[in-house]
């Protein structure tokens, strides 16, 4: 959680003009943003889930393993990531809704 934290204590300053100027909605980049840290949290080189992992189960698993555990979670979150950005009103139909 703290790698995610300080990814976006960096990143958020310098992109979040950007995409308010691009007209972007914040809410869709917000959602955007969280999948893309969920994913980096899980790759390497900074794979911060799979070393906290690896220290849950110890000697029973290699950290090697456990990064090929990950893969069809990572092919999975692309694909959704892949939706989400190609079909922007999935995520802002709810919101629409209530004005």
């Amino acid at each position: 959680m703290r790698g995610a934290l300080a990814a976006l204590l960096l990143t958020l300053p310098i992109v979040l003009p950007i995409i308010g100027a691009a007209d972007l909605s914040l809410l869709w980049f917000g959602v955007i943003l969280t999948k893309l840290l969920e994913i980096g949290m899980i790759t390497p080189p900074i794979g911060m889930n799979v070393f906290v992992i690896k220290g849950v189960v110890g000697d029973l698993a290699s950290t090697t393993a456990i990064f090929k555990g990950i893969f069809w979670f990572l092919v999975m979150d692309l694909l959704v990531l892949l939706f989400l950005m190609t079909v922007p009103e999935f995520i802002l139909f709810l919101p629409n809704q209530f004005g």
